[in-house]
């Protein structure tokens, strides 16, 4: 075969890849030489560099000593990897896009690595050139990412010869990321399931970017990279199947374990994870974790102890909110008993049915409807008490006093900012997002401890008793200096500042989006 070289800087990242096809084909390398086999003396059937042993008619190399394979395979790899075409013209990546993404793309600029979060901002940029198929991707990658194909080869995607083309394409300048479009030719019904969430409400997965992101308060006020680590987890509204069954293994016995679910359905305004693992059902998880088949399917009888997965998915259902009675995560209250919910709360009972009685079932489900119940008795307590500082005026600062919102004007945020306002609405936001909040996941995972006493009901008691004590010394305040006749006047800094500057305000697009 003829090849053509040409002279360029070679670059790290290939010169490995290149060293891997070499490496594979002289594993087997069978070298036919001038040296003799000497059969009287055995012995001295060495070559004299120790690289290589004499048999009869030929030389074979020795896995004991490689100086010498690695002497070829540097010389050759030099000219293997000029003769591919490169672009030295390509640039590295800027740290921000030129624009965002969603309704509002054009005020906002998505910092670089949005790319991997969402793949339809995902542009290429790399100096490889040309058409490959599958097998010429996988063997220059086994050099340059070698984990990426270590995981492909023990996948089923393997076994089925699904190679990195069928997801990414064939052609290096115009290589593309993963859409969960991209896995419905295979997996039609998972897919489908997954986008019926669509439709469902909120929150759910396919929604978890947009609007869940792109339509968020603070993801458009603050500073873009502020807040990445929200669409870290969020992307699974955008790239969808690997936020559970990681890439490149897919693996379904990966996505049915807890711990699938824990890096975004953990934290201290979802404490899903922490509270169940600390529920009965958790403790026979980790007891054991390490003698369970994952591999089996979520169906009944499969596993002892029931896991994100199992309840949320039951029987593989990809419409994790099927059974989902919507309430922000916890943050607005909602009978979930009511007569309008009753589909749902019996579909819950089947789900517990696999190892509970109904009649158990359905008193646990009841009590955690209490909870939630004399939960909110707190909530509107608390918000009573922010709603007549405002009214009586003596909010530290009042509304106006602030930098503007995320979509202008001054209002009072009730809970729905926890940053740049008053202490008191900060420990509101709090009270609301995490106490409130956890004492519904605590009772509605069968954590007692965490509903009560760690995360739930005493730590909103702290808060409401705290709440009442800032506005009691705000009152006391306000009543000094009406006194003395010096009135509050914020200061400046509640408007400007380094940080609060950054703060923007975002337009409704014209064409409605």
């Amino acid at each position: 075969m003829m090849i053509q070289y040409t002279i360029f800087d070679f670059m790290p990242g290939f010169f490995d890849c290149t060293m891997t096809l070499l490496r594979f084909a002289v594993k087997g390398l069978h070298c036919r030489g001038s040296i003799r086999y000497n059969a009287v003396h055995p012995e001295n059937n060495h070559h004299p560099f120790g690289g290589m042993q004499a048999k009869p008619g030929h030389i074979v190399m020795r896995h004991s000593n490689r100086r010498w394979k690695w002497r070829l395979v540097l010389a050759v790899a030099a000219l293997l990897a000029a003769a591919l075409p490169w672009d030295s013209a390509v640039a590295a990546d800027r740290p921000y896009l030129s624009h965002g993404a969603g309704a509002y793309r054009d005020q906002w600029q998505a910092p670089s690595v949005y790319q991997w979060l969402d793949p339809n901002l995902f542009t290429p940029n790399n100096p490889i050139q040309g058409v490959f198929n599958g097998e010429a991707c996988v063997a220059c990658h086994a050099g340059v990412t070698p984990t990426i194909v270590n995981d492909w080869k023990i996948s089923r995607h393997a076994t089925a010869k699904v190679y990195c083309t069928a997801c990414h394409g064939n052609d290096h300048q115009k290589l593309s990321m993963p859409k969960p479009e991209t896995c419905e030719g295979c997996h039609k019904t998972q897919v489908s399931q997954y986008k019926e969430e669509l439709n469902a409400g909120h929150p759910a997965h396919a929604r978890a970017m947009d609007p869940d992101v792109y339509r968020n308060a603070w993801q458009m006020h603050k500073p873009p990279a502020e807040v990445v680590g929200c669409a870290q987890c969020h992307r699974i509204g955008s790239v969808g199947c690997d936020s559970c069954h990681t890439r490149h293994k897919f693996s379904a016995a990966e996505a049915r374990k807890p711990s699938a679910c824990m890096s975004c359905h953990s934290g201290v305004d979802h404490r899903d994870y922490e509270v169940w693992e600390n529920s009965k059902h958790g403790n026979i998880w980790q007891a054991e974790t390490q003698d369970t088949d994952w591999t089996k399917p979520l169906q009944r009888g499969n596993y002892r102890f029931p896991t994100c997965a199992y309840c949320h998915m039951p029987g593989g259902d990809h419409n994790t909110v099927r059974n989902t009675v919507y309430a922000g995560m916890g943050t607005q209250e909602v009978n979930r008993g009511a007569p309008e919910h009753q589909a749902k709360r019996d579909r819950w009972i089947g789900v517990c049915g696999d190892c509970h009685s109904s009649r158990f079932a359905r008193a646990q489900l009841d009590y955690m409807d209490d909870a939630v119940s004399v939960s909110f008795k707190k909530v509107r307590e608390a918000k009573r008490i922010l709603e007549d500082l405002y009214k009586e005026g003596i909010m530290e600062p009042m509304p106006q006093f602030l930098a503007p919102g995320w979509k202008g004007g001054h209002a009072a945020a009730f809970g729905g900012m926890n940053y740049n306002v008053p202490t008191i609405e900060r420990l509101f936001y709090e009270m609301v997002a995490f106490a409130t909040t956890n004492t519904f996941k605590g009772a509605a995972h069968s954590s007692g401890g965490a509903a009560t006493y760690t995360f739930g009901a005493f730590e909103a008691d702290k808060y409401l008793a705290a709440i009442k004590s800032e506005a009691e010394k705000m009152r006391r305040m306000a009543k000094i200096e009406q006194k003395v006749g010096v009135p509050y006047q914020p200061s400046e800094f509640w408007k400007h500042g380094e940080y609060t500057d950054t703060l923007k305000v975002i337009k409704e697009p014209k064409d409605g989006r």
